[in-house]
């Protein structure tokens, strides 16, 4: 009798421990190009270091940065969250398929009377105990294994959007250190603007004294010293704001200032430019966790739509197997102890008038799921569009740029000599300072809204991990701050 009852519980077994292991997601392809992209030289692209703004100055370059907000951000830490939840739902839906284990002991004792069972009364007066092992399984077949499945799908969809989320955060951080940069080169360029204006004032004041300068060409570059400090005070301001972003999203003290550890911009050359937009969009369907994300809860929910037909319309299945013993005492006599085995099963169908309203809601719920993969994949191709034709854009105006800096530099040079030798006047050189210096700040614009694109791009594909951004070719753009 006991091999009997406990071989109802074999075959269920072997299906619970059936239960799969955390997705591993396969290694990413590389997309940088093999061999870094030569731009012609030329220009500077140096970085600032200001004073703090409240109690010190750190230091970060790009790698940190990234590596922290991938390991500390908050939405990250929540995604890590949301996967646990799932995972631990996945293993209440697994639990469900094994019986239910329930020890009990039974202590009876009575004195008087009791009803017999064809309903006379008898004088009692006895002692009983009874320990037993109850395994009791209950279950809708059909349900509890759709159920199972929704919730392994829900769990991979966590999986892939905890990886999206970390990805976000990489990118996230990345955009945000580009930006500390490019208002560092600001800053820089408005120091060096500035330098320059007071060296043209010294020398139109030196020249006024000698009897050889004019006086407007005094009042000329005292104006352009005045608006050139107004710059410095708005680089500043900007960097101040861009340190206070970056610090906030990579939990840090905002009142730590923070400054690019490099000495200049350089450019990364993330994805390989060869590449035609038909292999990055093949790329993307790959490779974005969000999409895939989106994939895992509509089969989640196709697996709950399956779930509650089963609930509605399936047989539920109740078996139970209690083994144990029994002995009794009653005056006079005394009953040594003796087994008790006992089978219980049954089946029967459940049907409600709520059934087809439930099914139909399931059936919306699918349809909503279907519906948020296309809209998702919809919103990947243009992100995947527009990041490519920035990619290609910024690549194209970097030469240029680079050419216009070199034209502005020359330029002042001559005006320069022109002006010594006394055959131009300060205004000349005063204009060659102005487009020397926005000559420069385009070239760090340029050179950040380059690596900003490349980033985008990557993020647009699905392949903006630390080892993706940290990875690419990387060029110097220019000399070196002093």
């Amino acid at each position: 009798m006991k091999r009997r009852g406990l071989s109802l519980f074999v075959p269920l077994v072997a299906l619970a421990a059936c239960s799969a292991p955390r997705t591993e997601r396969a290694l990413p392809p590389v997309v940088a190009p093999a061999a870094p992209l030569h731009l012609p030289e030329g220009g500077a692209g140096e970085l600032a270091q200001p004073a703090p703004l409240h109690h010190e100055l750190l230091a970060i370059d790009l790698d940190t940065a990234v590596r922290v907000a991938a390991a500390t951000r908050m939405d990250v830490e929540l995604a890590r969250v949301r996967v646990a939840s799932a995972a631990a739902d996945y293993e209440a839906r697994t639990g469900a398929l094994f019986p239910s284990l329930s020890p009990q002991i039974l202590y009876e004792s009575i004195e008087g009377h009791v009803r017999g069972i064809d309903g006379p009364l008898l004088a009692a007066d006895f002692e009983s105990l009874a320990p037993s092992l109850l395994l009791r399984w209950v279950l809708n077949p059909g349900k509890t294994i759709y159920e199972r499945v929704a919730a392994r799908r829900r769990l991979e969809s966590a999986e892939h959007e905890e990886r999206h989320v970390v990805q976000q955060a990489v990118a996230a951080a990345a955009l945000q250190y580009y930006e500390l940069a490019l208002s560092s080169a600001r800053l820089a360029v408005a120091e060096r603007a500035l330098r320059e204006s007071e060296e043209t004032l010294r020398l139109a004041q030196a020249r006024r004294r000698a009897g050889t300068g004019r006086e407007l060409d005094v009042a000329m570059a005292e104006g352009e010293l005045a608006r050139r400090r107004q710059d410095v005070v708005r680089a500043l301001d900007r960097l101040y704001d861009a340190s206070i972003e970056l610090a906030s999203t990579l939990r840090l003290d905002p009142a730590v200032t923070l400054v690019p550890s490099e000495s200049a911009l350089e450019t990364r050359t993330l994805v390989d430019p060869e590449r035609s937009l038909d292999e990055l969009l093949e790329l993307a369907i790959q490779w974005r966790e969000d999409l895939a994300a989106l994939r895992s809860a509509l089969d989640a929910a196709q697996a709950t739509h399956s779930a509650g037909r089963w609930q509605m319309f399936g047989p539920q299945i109740d078996l139970g197997y209690q083994f144990g013993s029994i002995r009794s005492e009653t005056p006079g006599a005394t009953y040594s102890t003796r087994s008790q085995d006992r089978v219980v099963a049954g089946a029967g169908l459940t049907l409600s008038p709520s059934a087809p309203g439930f099914l139909r809601g399931m059936s919306l719920l699918e349809d909503s799921a279907s519906l948020a993969v296309q809209r998702r994949f919809e919103a990947v191709r243009a992100e995947v569009v527009r990041a490519s034709r920035a990619c290609r854009s910024a690549a194209e105006r970097l030469p240029l740029a680079r050419a216009e800096l070199n034209g502005a530099e020359a330029r002042l040079r001559l005006a320069r000599a022109a002006v010594e030798a006394g055959t131009a006047v300060a205004l000349e050189v005063l204009q060659a300072e102005q487009a020397e210096s926005a000559a420069r700040l385009n070239l760090s614009e340029t050179v950040v809204h380059h690596n900003r694109a490349q980033v985008e791009l990557l993020a647009a594909l699905g392949l903006a991990d630390e080892a993706a951004v940290l990875r690419p070719h990387v060029e110097a753009v220019g000399d070196a701050a002093p």
